[in-house]
């Protein structure tokens, strides 16, 4: 998962609207990175399917921070007969992307307390009984489609001596 933004060289945008305008992106919201390492930038739809399909609960992911990355479905009722599709809390402050319009990812969306589910960090409280986690990010159709920010405290894992 490498979040909402493109590369440097490219601007910092947002792969996932750019591949309206550009086809960057595959069926399941990622590509590969000039070294060969795939990655998504948006909700990995063939993912979940591929997990079994959207469920309250279903993880996907981990960030650093240590919490899970869930599917966009959260428990309506302590018994979880109920789910509802959850939404994020930001929104593109532009009337219209395009090429000309297009700007670094985070400088043309804005956050908006109580406009969807979701924190800043695209995460919530988890209050069902039994469930393994007190907080969890989620994976939306909508900027950031992951992580806005770290709840926790995110621990980088090593990768050289």
């Amino acid at each position: 998962i490498f979040g909402p933004t493109e590369n440097p060289m490219d601007g910092y945008r947002d792969p996932y609207l750019d591949d309206a305008l550009a086809n960057l992106l595959d069926e399941c919201n990622g590509h590969t990175a000039p070294r060969g390492v795939y990655h998504f930038h948006a909700r990995p739809e063939c993912l979940i399917v591929s997990l079994g399909g959207a469920r309250a609960g279903l993880v996907i992911g981990y960030a650093f921070d240590g919490y899970p990355i869930l599917a966009p479905l959260a428990c309506d009722d302590a018994s979880c007969t109920a789910t509802h599709e959850v939404s994020s809390s930001w929104r593109l402050t532009l009337d219209e992307y395009t090429t000309a319009t297009r700007g670094p990812a985070w400088d043309i969306h804005e956050f908006v307390d109580g406009l969807g589910d979701l924190d800043e960090c695209n995460g919530m409280a988890i209050t069902t009984p039994g469930s393994p986690y007190d907080y969890a990010y989620f994976a939306t159709d909508t900027f950031p489609y992951f992580l806005g920010c770290y709840r926790g405290t995110p621990e980088i894992p090593r990768t050289g001596p």
